[in-house]
């Protein structure tokens, strides 16, 4: 920038902070588009609440939620990521659930050598 930038002045700096806010806003409004457009889409019925895949996840594969989450693909299909516990065979499983249709997708089981027992939780 030459000493006579408008940039350089009292004003530009201003505008500098402006425009620096303005990008961080844009930004941040960004990451959190997902989670806003996975809300709208819960809201409006669009897919499945929490509650309603937690009923059919309990009653097809185990009967302790442990976590579940909202995710979306590129190319904006939702799943929900629900991991379960006291399962038939006594095993901590991921359940991918399609967040539309309810249908359970893919089931994937942890590896036994990755789940602390009681007496090594410490």
């Amino acid at each position: 920038m030459s000493a006579h930038s408008p940039l350089n002045n009292k004003e530009g700096c201003t505008m500098r902070k402006t425009l620096n806010m303005f990008v961080v806003s844009v930004f941040c409004l960004a990451l959190g588009a997902v989670g806003v457009t996975g809300a709208v889409a819960k809201s409006t019925g669009e897919i499945l609440s929490n509650s309603e895949v937690t009923k059919i996840v309990e009653h097809k594969v185990g009967s302790d939620v442990l976590s579940i989450s909202l995710h979306a693909t590129k190319g904006g299909h939702y799943y929900y990521r629900v991991t379960v516990d006291n399962t038939p065979d006594d095993e901590v499983k991921d359940v991918y659930v399609n967040a539309r249709t309810g249908q359970i997708v893919q089931v994937i089981e942890h590896p036994s050598d990755m789940i602390l027992g009681e007496d090594e939780a410490g």
